[in-house]
């Protein structure tokens, strides 16, 4: 159905109410990072490609010394990491910048979204750019070296050519949607959720007679999948895994769907909220929902009384198509490949930020149709100023926090006791073990290698055969063993083992860790 564009001096007005924000926004990220950008396991991945990528060995991980070819993500993220390599900048510094750019597109393109879905609205844009900023997950995407911030930018590059071309039928905005959707299936695999959602869009959605909505749809899903059918042949081709995962139903997956729902509750309050502090903000966050779907359903249900349907935008329509399918993948993987997901709230970021566009954009032209129904209004306004105060509250910690201390793998702690630059200075054959060897590598960028007894399979191998293998590597090369208390292994060295065992030269201890540093001990030949 058409839509009235809005004026050039309207749409230009909103863009310079909602633009300050992107810049304020981002500047707060940058400024929060200056630790580094944090890292996870994940990281570890991203980074070790990109940097392989900048020597000269493809995209490729190093497992014991070897340089194995990449499988288990998408080449697109790393790319970007390594496109600033010939400058002599480091992976992790790029990406410390590259996020907090791609957070400030991803604001931009936010409330351009909604200044389209909100036609004539100048405060949607800015409610909208506000809630997704202050989200307590969204931060954690783009404080971390993670690939969804790359992808969320390409999602809401899909939403607007693809709902561009619901409206007009103006073939350019159909190929943003191609290309968007073609990158973001290299930069995730879960990118496959925009082109199932794309091609049910425009087989239902589209304008003209039904050939024309399946040729739409077959050329769209066809031509998103190129790319990464190429990389997945890629990947056949040098004799391994397709994606670097194997699919088949688990029990531990059926069992994750009982903790899945808790995924819904991080979008009202962070995980990591414990006690009286996580049932204040339950409370809070539940009131506020209440307080707001009781006010949209009576200023609903006034307009249509009255005889003013509010229909779905194009917007809207390719948002919540979005949303289910990739609910449906997001359950796939977690039923068949990866239990865990059902513990990451970060996964969950692309739909929490698709529905916040979605109910902003629904909600400003429900609250611009004719007719007054003040109760109603005010209840939804009380509920927008209170959600952006609670998003507001745990932002702010979360940022003062990433200040003081850094996160993930990142501590000021770290620095200060000096193991990051004594594990970098290390020679270059040193022997380095850890029950963490993803941390090891963010920190330093040194490969390490895992425990004796660090394994999952533990039980499989000859715990004291590696013992002794390790024991010679250290003494042949010297080199440093590095224990995170918070990561549990069954059969993993204990700290008594390992002083007492071992002898090691030196030991720096922090809240978090602890890294025992051996000499090169050079046996006189007999």
């Amino acid at each position: 159905m058409s839509r009235e564009r809005p004026n050039r001096g309207e749409s230009r007005h909103s863009w310079w109410l909602f633009v300050p924000s992107c810049l304020g926004s981002t500047l707060i990220l940058v400024v929060t990072s200056r630790w580094g950008i944090g890292f996870e396991t994940d990281s570890e991945s991203y980074l070790m490609a990109a940097r392989s990528w900048t020597e000269g060995h493809g995209l490729s991980l190093i497992r014991d010394g070897l340089f194995i070819p990449m499988t288990g993500f998408p080449p697109l993220y790393p790319l970007l990491l390594a496109s600033v390599g010939w400058a002599g900048v480091d992976a992790a510094v790029a990406a410390r910048w590259f996020s907090a750019a791609l957070f400030g597109v991803m604001l931009a393109l936010a409330g351009f979204v909604t200044s389209r879905d909100a036609i004539g609205s100048k405060v949607a844009p800015v409610i909208a750019i506000a809630i997704i900023a202050t989200s307590f997950n969204v931060l954690q995407v783009y404080g971390y070296v993670l690939s969804e911030q790359l992808f969320l930018v390409l999602l809401l590059l899909y939403l607007l050519g693809l709902s561009g071309y619901l409206r007009t039928s103006r073939r350019y905005q159909f190929w943003v949607a191609v290309l968007a959707a073609a990158a973001a299936c290299l930069v995730r695999y879960a990118g496959v959720a925009i082109i199932g959602a794309g091609v049910l869009t425009l087989g239902r959605f589209s304008a003209g007679p039904r050939r024309k909505k399946v040729e739409d749809a077959v050329v769209f899903g066809v031509l998103s999948c190129v790319p990464l059918a190429l990389w997945v042949i890629r990947n056949w081709a040098g004799g391994f895994s397709a994606t670097g995962r194997s699919f088949a139903v688990r029990s531990a997956g059926i069992d994750a769907f009982r903790r899945a729902p808790l995924l819904l509750l991080s979008w009202l309050i962070p995980g990591a909220a414990r006690g009286p502090v996580r049932a204040a903000g339950l409370f809070l966050g539940l009131s506020v929902l209440l307080v707001a779907l009781v006010g949209a359903a009576r200023l609903w249900h006034t307009r249509r009384a009255d005889g003013h349907k509010i229909d779905l935008d194009a917007i809207e329509k390719c948002g919540l198509v979005f949303v289910v399918i990739y609910s449906c993948v997001f359950v796939f993987t977690m039923a068949t490949a990866n239990p865990e997901v059902a513990d990451d709230a970060r996964l969950s970021v692309p739909a929490q930020v698709v529905l916040v566009l979605v109910v902003v954009g629904w909600l400003a032209r429900l609250f611009r149709s004719p007719g007054r129904e003040p109760l109603s209004r005010r209840m939804i306004a009380a509920a927008v100023v209170g959600f952006l105060a609670l998003n507001g509250a745990w932002a702010g910690a979360w940022s003062l926090w990433k200040l003081k201390n850094g996160s993930g793998f990142v501590s000021r702690k770290w620095l200060a006791a000096g193991i990051v630059e004594t594990i970098e200075a290390l020679p270059p054959e040193a022997a380095i073990y850890t029950n963490h060897p993803a941390a090891v590598y963010c920190m330093t960028g040194r490969a390490a290698s895992m425990l004796p007894g660090g394994y999952p399979e533990a039980s499989a191998f000859p715990r004291q055969t590696e013992l002794l293998a390790m024991r010679q590597a250290i003494q042949r090369r010297g080199g440093a063993i590095v224990i995170f208390p918070w990561v549990h292994h069954e059969g993993i060295l204990s700290t008594e083992e390992i002083e007492h065992g071992l002898d090691p030269l030196s030991v720096l201890r922090v809240p978090n860790a602890t890294a025992y540093f051996f000499a090169r001990r050079v046996r006189a030949e007999s």
